[in-house]
């Protein structure tokens, strides 16, 4: 189903089936969802995997799979990733040596 909340973290390898709605997000690694809106920031770990994003900045770990991805702001991608349609006014892509 759904998640709808102000804040929505949620820990590795979870399964959203719906969409999660929200302000700020924090999705952690080896997560599965359908799409996430948000009012804020959202931060993607590694290896999600998801159809739509669509916020006001967000960053992308390593390995993860979007269809499309829409910010107001930026979009940081930090490593090899398999992105759809990236749309923002600022995108960064880089390899973290971490």
């Amino acid at each position: 189903g759904n998640i709808e909340a102000e804040e929505v973290y949620l820990g590795k390898g979870c399964v959203v089936s719906g969409d999660i709605i929200c302000k700020k997000a924090i999705i952690g690694a080896y997560t599965r969802f359908r799409s996430i809106i948000a009012d804020g920031d959202v931060f993607i770990q590694d290896r999600c995997v998801g159809d739509a994003v669509r916020a006001k900045n967000v960053r992308i770990g390593r390995g993860s799979v979007i269809g499309s991805v829409d910010a107001e702001g930026y979009i940081i991608v930090d490593g090899a990733s398999k992105l759809g349609r990236l749309n923002a006014r600022k995108i960064i892509a880089t390899e973290s040596k971490i």
